[in-house]
């Protein structure tokens, strides 16, 4: 990934913006699910809310509870 933007909502959800294309469904759908276990590696056990992990269309690639 070159580039990865991520916003800290007040509701315990994280947006990561990347340059992967494909949707869920697409080839890039791994990088997507490796950013979100990236993000539960680093904020072990909070329960707290969402990462989702976006295309530059908006359409996720993936997302998981954190």
């Amino acid at each position: 990934m070159t580039r990865v933007h991520g916003a800290f909502g007040g509701n315990g959800m994280v947006d990561v913006y990347t340059d992967r294309t494909g949707g869920m469904f697409g080839g890039h759908n791994p990088d997507g699910k490796l950013v979100v276990s990236a993000y539960q590696t680093w904020m072990p056990g909070t329960d707290s809310g969402l990462v989702t992990v976006y295309d530059p269309e908006g359409e996720i690639l993936a997302n998981g509870n954190v």
